[in-house]
């Protein structure tokens, strides 16, 4: 927080030119002695910041303090400018107008060099899902929703939301599952039905949960495939290039996996462009699924 607080006040003396302690205070609701010990820190910090005394007198900065060749290199600068892009895709609260006023602090006319877009190309209510739950996390409130997990089985949760996150194409949510009661990971797309509830739950810190291992798979098995050239435009997409091999006109492939339910949909999007070599249960379990999808059409024809 004293972090931030010190980056804020210095914002509002380039802003506001002067400023007085109490008003300092008032405005981070802490006490005029902490505030002189803030003004302490920063000038410590090489930062020409100075005190008046009497009427007119307050807090400010020398006229030619340029904030980026103090504070912040360049690098540093097209870092803050880059995240702050990156957050407003995602609407995050007053990250436009934040990049907009660091943009003129800096003294960058132009930096949006990139452009990051986590949005669907037909996203349905993904939009509104994404900031009920923005909306949840920031005022710490406990959510229910209906899940289905790979296998396709369907439970109703109840959980406090902690963390959105983007991984692998996908938006994922951190929570923590009242009926496990451990943190949990939900794909998004499989969340369905959210309420909030009038609840609220203690913030707990997310950067001590290790969150990112819970979304590992278990790869205990290796699934090798034989895929038509004409697919090539998926196999560059969806699967690691050391795993990719080129002969007689096909694309020979071998990746760590687990069998779970989503492999076989998943396998089977490809159509007939594609062929199990192995393992022996993987490919004896493909050809039993499109008997069976074979079947329903012979029945109605």
């Amino acid at each position: 927080m004293t972090r931030s607080r010190l980056f804020e006040i210095i914002y509002i003396l380039l802003e506001k030119k002067k400023v007085t302690a109490p008003e300092l205070a008032e405005r981070f609701e802490v006490s005029v002695r902490t505030i002189y010990r803030d003004i302490d820190a920063l000038s410590s910090a090489g930062i020409p910041v100075y005190c008046t005394q009497g009427k007119g007198g307050g807090i400010g900065l020398l006229e030619d303090f340029v904030m980026d060749k103090s504070v912040l290199t360049e690098e540093e600068q097209n870092q803050i400018l880059l995240s702050l892009q990156c957050m407003a895709v995602t609407n995050h609260m007053n990250a436009e107008k934040l990049l907009s006023r660091l943009s003129s602090l800096f003294q960058k006319d132009d930096e949006n060099w990139v452009y990051v877009d986590f949005s669907r190309w037909n996203p349905g209510g993904e939009k509104e899902l994404f900031e009920k739950l923005k909306e949840a996390i920031l005022n710490r409130e406990v959510v229910i929703f209906d899940y289905y997990n790979a296998k396709g089985e369907h439970s109703r949760r109840e959980a406090e939301p902690m963390q959105l996150y983007f991984r692998g194409m996908d938006w994922y949510l951190a929570a923590f599952c009242k009926k496990s009661r451990e943190i949990r990971i939900f794909k998004l797309k499989r969340l369905k039905n959210l309420e909030k509830t009038e609840e609220r739950f203690l913030r707990k810190d997310i950067r001590d949960m290790k969150t990112m291992p819970l979304l590992e798979e278990k790869n205990d098995m290796e699934v090798s495939v034989k895929v038509e050239k004409s697919l090539g435009f998926r196999v560059y997409d969806e699967f690691d290039p050391d795993w990719i091999r080129e002969q007689e006109g096909f694309f020979y492939i071998t990746f760590p996996c687990s069998g779970e339910e989503w492999l076989y949909g998943w396998l089977l999007s490809f159509g007939p462009g594609l062929e199990v070599l192995g393992p022996k249960e993987v490919r004896s379990e493909m050809k039993c699924r499109l008997r069976r999808m074979a079947g329903r059409y012979e029945e109605n024809i």
